[in-house]
């Protein structure tokens, strides 16, 4: 199904109709506690959408673009795994489970995780431009290839977590090596 959905109000929606969603825009919608669960989004783009505890249980996001979204407590380890692909730009993304997620050469863009659990992901390739990563937690993550250049706010330990290849610029290097509470000074 192909449409355009601008304003809409699903917060009092328990559970939507579920099916496939192609090539749909979602504009400045509202989907507090939404159910999309085995829903399947294909070339669909989330637009200033609020998309906090949105139910993803078995849902499928293929080249699924959210920009300017709020997505707080989403659990993306529950989406369906095959062919999962999507991109975040100048979102909000408080404590979401990204648990065993792949999302390989992904693109997150000018977007502030907060709380997000990151632990057994595979993000190799991953840009992560411009990003805030405050209280995330990475344990047992392939970040091999990624690009955390211009990220902040993050505390990796390089022990627990694959980094080969990764790109880190100097000024967040403190965040690789809390752990072992050394100082650094310009």
């Amino acid at each position: 199904m192909q449409q355009d959905f601008f304003q809409v109000d699903f917060l009092d929606v328990q559970q939507l109709e579920k099916g496939t969603f192609e090539q749909c825009t979602f504009k400045n919608c509202v989907f507090t506690e939404a159910d999309f669960s085995g829903s399947t989004f294909i070339d669909c783009v989330f637009e200033n959408c609020d998309c906090a505890l949105m139910q993803v249980k078995k849902t499928s996001f293929q080249n699924v673009q959210f920009v300017g979204c709020k997505l707080s407590g989403v659990r993306f380890d529950q989406c369906h795994p095959l062919g999962l692909s999507f991109s975040l730009n100048q979102c909000l993304v408080y404590h979401a489970n990204f648990y065993n997620v792949t999302l390989k050469n992904t693109c997150f863009q000018n977007t502030a995780f907060t709380g997000a659990d990151f632990s057994q992901a595979n993000f190799s390739g991953t840009k992560f431009l411009d990003c805030q990563l405050d209280q995330v937690v990475f344990d047992a993550t392939n970040l091999e290839k990624t690009d955390l250049s211009s990220a902040t706010g993050f505390n990796i330990d390089p022990e627990r977590n694959r980094l080969k290849g990764a790109i880190f610029s100097r000024q967040e290097i403190e965040g690789l090596l809390s752990k072992y509470g050394v100082k650094i000074s310009d």
